[in-house]
């Protein structure tokens, strides 16, 4: 198995990825149209959760559609519209906690939140996450989010293999 680490902007000039739900709540239900069904569902009942900032991200999109995030990876739709628990949308709720810089072995570093909510967008071809950060675990994430800044965010997944898009070759081991 290989460890992957992922990173995407949370914004481009592709638009904004990254939504505090508590204090951006006007701004979303203005364009919720563009998120699942059960994102939007989720931003219109949203009360706020005692020491938690809300969070709204785009986690990854169809490679089809999207192609390579920055790192280079190349994720299929239908590896990520897969409705099972090995793998797919679904791990992000099963499997993922928010971490930071990178320090994600649970043995080892704290986790700084949970995600609350996945969803695969068809529409739009992409994963859809709301995660929860503890502010007393990580009031800097807070802060940034209040003072209108997007940071970027990173995933990390454990694939079988890598297959390089020039020659083919699958790689087992970093």
């Amino acid at each position: 198995m290989i460890d992957k680490l992922l990173t995407f902007p949370g914004k481009t000039e592709n638009g904004i990825f990254t939504f505090s739900i508590d204090a951006e709540k006007n701004y979303l239900e203005k364009t919720a149209a563009e998120y699942h069904p059960t994102i939007g569902a989720y931003i219109n009942d949203a009360r706020p959760i005692n020491g938690v900032t809300q969070i709204l991200l785009t986690a990854l999109g169809a490679g089809e559609w999207w192609g390579n995030n920055v790192n280079g990876d190349y994720f299929r739709e239908i590896m990520l519209a897969h409705e099972g628990e090995n793998y797919g949308y679904r791990t992000f709720k099963t499997m993922a906690k928010v971490y930071k810089h990178h320090l994600n072995k649970p043995d080892k570093h704290p986790n700084y939140g949970d995600v609350l909510l996945t969803v695969y967008n068809p529409v739009y071809h992409r994963v859809e996450l709301i995660v929860g950060v503890r502010n007393a675990d990580a009031p800097d994430i807070e802060k940034r989010m209040e003072n209108g800044d997007y940071p970027e965010w990173s995933m990390g997944c454990r694939v079988p293999f890598d297959v390089c898009n020039i020659c083919g070759n699958k790689a087992g081991e970093r």
